[in-house]
């Protein structure tokens, strides 16, 4: 019997391939920047965010569109090779000092400072 058909071979091939530390992080961001999203999309549908925001409306465009180009450029994301950048750390704590603060706009823009972040930090310039 292979590794392929036993019935623990989906957690079996994260640890071989270690992508379980590249699960563990997008659970962790999804456990973040969840509630912020549910805001957001709230915020988008029902206008319950404010009429001075009123034209970010596309957002809810936006999310599903960067979620496809991701998807679209995974092959090349993977091909990269690991340079780790300081640079990429630096965001990291800038974005969740951002996210911790409280403040409104800082907490939205916390997000694509942690997406930059970890790009950074994960693949070097070249990932961003």
């Amino acid at each position: 019997m292979t590794a392929q058909s036993t019935p623990n071979s989906f957690s079996f091939n994260l640890v071989r391939d270690r992508q379980w530390p590249t699960l563990v992080l997008a659970s962790l961001l999804l456990l973040l920047y969840v509630p912020l999203l549910w805001h957001w999309c709230d915020g988008w549908l029902n206008k319950s965010i404010s009429l001075e925001h009123e034209y970010f409306s596309h957002g809810l465009l936006g999310i599903p569109f960067a979620g496809y180009i991701a998807w679209q450029k995974q092959t090349q994301w993977r091909s990269l090779p690991h340079q780790t950048n300081l640079g990429g750390c630096l965001l990291l704590i800038l974005g969740v000092v951002a996210y911790l603060s409280g403040i409104v706009d800082a907490i939205n823009l916390s997000f694509p400072i942690v997406l930059a972040g970890l790009c950074l930090w994960l693949k070097g310039k070249q990932g961003l």
